[in-house]
C-alpha cells in the first residue's frame, strides 16, 4: 500500500469492512476469484466498501445480531467484473 502498487481486492475488502464492522466482521463472508486492482481503483472501491459497511452496521444486516453480509465478485465476461453485496437477516 505504501508503494502505490496494485492490491488484492479480497484483502482490501477485508481491511475496509473490518475497520468499520470490528467485532461484527465475523458475520461478513468475502469470496471471489483472484483480483488485483490498481491504486486508483483501490481508493474508490475502498470508499464504496466503507460506505456499504457503515450502512450495514447502522441500518442494515450488521445492525442486528442475526444479520450477515456476503461480498462476492465474478467475471461474467473478459471485460466485466460483477461485484455483489448481499445482506440477509437484517431489518426489512
Amino acid at each position: 500500500a505504501a508503494d502505490w502498487q496494485s492490491v488484492d481486492f479480497a484483502r482490501l475488502a477485508s481491511a475496509e469492512i473490518e475497520a468499520v464492522a470490528r467485532s461484527d466482521s465475523s458475520r461478513v463472508k468475502i469470496s471471489g476469484p483472484p483480483l488485483l486492482v490498481t491504486p486508483e481503483a483501490a481508493q474508490t472501491l475502498g470508499m464504496i466498501l466503507t460506505e456499504l459497511a457503515l450502512n450495514a452496521a447502522e441500518h442494515g444486516a450488521l445492525s442486528v445480531a442475526t444479520g450477515k453480509v456476503h461480498l462476492s465478485w465474478a467475471f461474467p465476461s473478459a471485460s466485466t467484473i460483477k461485484i455483489s453485496w448481499r445482506e440477509t437477516g437484517g431489518p426489512e
